[in-house]
Formats: structure tokens, sequence, C-alpha cells
């Protein structure tokens, strides 16, 4: 079994990742989202579980307002034009150890998420601070940009940041 929500908070805590954390209701997209914790400004977060051909997985977070072109990324990956894919939902279970509606870059801590590669936007940079689900998504997390790469590097993951055109 993967990290609860409250095992992720407590290891960012353990390294002294700064934080604030929002109870909500469960919220599937960026938009119900944002009716909890879009008035506190920062960057909202949409996150997709990707496939290639060659069965890699990739997690893509980027701001919410990010057109994310698969095709673009596809060809960017060295991967031809329909290279990616949602991944299938019972992948979100067995790799990334989270139910629907609940990919973060977090869920990389998972022993069994370790060879899933993460693509970060790079405008998360241009942020003050930034949300993300921890695990959960009946929960959002603020940070800044520097503290999510700092623990997400503690935590053994290197993202590799994106520029979309």
């Amino acid at each position: 079994m993967g990290l609860s929500k409250e095992q992720l908070l407590a290891r960012l805590k353990e390294l002294q990742i700064g934080f604030s954390q929002y109870e909500h209701p469960v919220v599937l997209t960026v938009e119900a989202q944002a009716k909890y914790v879009g008035h506190l400004g920062g960057g909202l977060s949409k996150n997709l579980f990707l496939k290639d051909k060659k069965n890699r997985f990739y997690i893509v977070s980027a701001l919410a307002d990010t057109k994310v072109d698969l095709k673009v990324l596809s060809i960017r990956l060295g991967l031809g034009k329909g290279g990616l894919r949602m991944a299938p939902e019972e992948a979100l279970g067995e790799l990334l150890q989270v139910p629907l509606g609940c990919v973060t870059p977090f869920s990389l801590v998972n022993e069994s998420a370790r060879h899933v590669s993460l693509l970060l936007d790079q405008k998360f940079k241009s942020q003050e601070h930034c949300f993300f689900h921890p695990l959960s998504n009946d929960t959002s997390i603020s940070l800044s940009t520097h503290d999510l790469i700092s623990s997400l590097n503690q935590l053994g993951e290197t993202p590799h940041m994106l520029t979309w055109r």
C-alpha cells in the first residue's frame, strides 16, 4: 500500500518543507478545486498521467492555464506524433497507488512509481506558490516551487522542467 495523505504531510514536515494545508470536499477537476483555493492566489496545477508506446509512464504537472498538447510533447520526447496517451485507470492504482483525481507530483513517493518520469511546467517558477493534492483530492497544499522541487529531490525524484510554446 502507498503512503497516505497523513504520512506524506508528516514526511514533508520532517524534511522541513513549508506548506499550507486546505481541507475541502473531494474535487475531480482544477475548476472544482479553484472554488475552494482559487481565491488564495498562486498557481493551480493540472496533472496528467500518461503512457507511451513502450509502456513508459509520465506525470505531466502544469499550471491550470497551460495548454498541454500531447502531440507536441510526444514529438519533443522523441516519440513521434501519436506516441503519448492517457495511462489506463488501473495503472493509477498499480503504479501511483492513488485513485482517479489524485494524480500529483507527490505520487512519485511510492516505491511502485520509481520508474515514472515527472515533467514539470517551467511556469511554476513564476508563481509565488502553487497548489497540489497531497495524494488525496479532499485536500490541497500550497508551497513554493522551490519547496516543491526541494521536497521531490529529498524524496528521490528529479523533475524535468518543460517550457511550453
